[in-house]
């Protein structure tokens, strides 16, 4: 953008600091730092270039800096060396100004890439594009050599370029794939408010599509299903749409789809998928979060969930509150099993009975229920896990679950109720194309 333009003038006279290259022609640099005037300069010098910096520029310029710095790179014709270097020294240069100013932000701080070899230039915008800083550039109305050389001086034009990543995103884009595919959902719908408005069109409305998903999955995540299923169902039509021009994305849609399925079947109380659901939450808490407390919580509660829905299936009672004439009527169950749930389990102001797990499935084992027989044969195994579950943090205990003991158990119960490995939901991987 051409320094003409009055909001660019405006906006560099409110510039702090400038980092800026030095090769072996001060005169753009030098007319650079007599526009702007900045308290604070960073100089990013060959060993050559910062022989002459003190005679050639600094003597030169017409105000009195409050704070200049120096990088200076062993090779100016090496881009992983002066990459490097510039790696090294520039955040802590960076952070010895914010203690001079600590109200100063990346708006207020341009980067100068003029001066210097092409690749010190290259470097120095590697360096610093994740910043946020904006560029500027000593462009000239005549050069030397036909106009092939420097700029004549007394013809320099300055030229202002706002940073090419917060134009196009592609930064942004890199975030916000990181934080939706570790399930930090707030964060991608933060990045995606702050951001949008700096867009394309086409970007914008792939932006608008991604925050109605993450609603959707954040829903999801936290066991809302229904409003989990209306926002990714949303999104999901309005992607369908997008891809429709842009079919690199289908992978993703395909993934969109297979989930919006699931919910679907879900949400008709379909008992067996509450089960996958509750694995699946469990599998995303261990492998992308590593909170192995948490997943296995979530394994025993589809441990537990499991007891519920084959004592609903048999007595067509929840386990939580079984009348007591129901289960008196019972012919499967002896007068003495009898009395001995009603002495343990009994909830005399309901007059029900009122099962833990152990219970629920001990009373399917003398309902001659599948999952009650299995349980009994497995019990010493059940009752190793459980005991972990019990005595974990999140639990009764101080004991912390770590992955091996998660693994364990998520095998165990993945074949102690027969699941379907490939029913189990897992969220898609986000990858946002250029």
């Amino acid at each position: 953008m051409d320094i003409n333009n009055k909001e660019e003038i405006n906006h560099l006279n409110k510039i702090k600091l400038v980092i800026i290259s030095v090769g072996g022609t001060p005169s753009p640099i030098i007319y650079l730092l007599n526009f702007i005037k900045p308290k604070y300069i960073i100089f990013f010098a060959s060993i050559q270039s910062n022989k002459t910096l003190s005679q050639d520029i600094l003597d030169k310029l017409e105000f009195k800096p409050e704070y200049i710095d120096l990088i200076i790179t062993q090779s100016s014709e090496d881009l992983l060396i002066c990459y490097k270097k510039l790696q090294e020294e520039l955040f802590e240069k960076l952070n010895k100004i914010k203690l001079l100013d600590n109200n100063i932000n990346p708006k207020e701080i341009v980067v100068d890439y003029t001066g210097g070899t092409k690749t010190m230039s290259v470097a120095l915008s590697l360096a610093t594009i994740d910043y946020g800083f904006n560029y500027t550039y000593i462009g000239g109305l005549e050069r030397a050599k036909g106009g092939l050389g420097v700029v004549i001086d007394g013809k320099e034009r300055l030229i202002y370029i706002n940073n090419p990543y917060e134009i196009y995103g592609v930064n942004i884009d890199r975030e916000i794939e990181i934080n939706f595919n570790n399930l930090r959902f707030d964060n991608v719908l933060n990045l995606i408010n702050e951001n949008i408005n700096k867009l394309t069109d086409y970007k914008k409305i792939l932006y608008t599509i991604i925050h109605t998903i993450t609603i959707g999955y954040k829903n999801w995540d936290n066991f809302k299903h229904q409003n989990g299923r209306i926002n990714i169902e949303k999104g999901f039509n309005d992607f369908k749409k997008y891809c429709a021009k842009d079919s690199r994305y289908k992978t993703l849609l395909e993934s969109i789809e297979r989930n919006l399925i699931f919910l679907r079947n879900l949400e008709s109380n379909k008992d067996e998928y509450k089960i996958y659901d509750l694995i699946g939450n469990a599998m995303r808490r261990s492998y992308i979060e590593c909170r192995y407390d948490d997943a296995l919580a979530r394994i025993y509660r589809a441990f537990e969930k499991k007891a519920q829905i084959e004592i609903y299936n048999e007595l067509k009672f929840k386990n939580s509150k079984i009348p007591i004439d129901r289960f008196d009527k019972i012919e499967l169950i002896s007068n003495e099993i009898k009395e001995k749930f009603k002495k343990k389990y009994i909830d005399e102001k309901e007059d029900a009975l009122k099962l833990p797990l152990y219970a629920s499935y001990e009373l399917l084992y003398y309902l001659n229920n599948d999952y009650g027989v299995r349980f009994i044969n497995n019990y010493d195994e059940i009752h190793k896990i459980l005991n972990r579950r019990n005595m974990s943090i999140l639990a009764h205990g101080e004991e912390p679950i770590d992955e091996n003991v998660f693994n364990d158990a998520l095998n165990f119960i993945i074949k102690f109720l027969n699941i379907d490995r490939s029913i189990i939901p897992e969220f898609p991987k986000l990858e946002i194309y250029f």
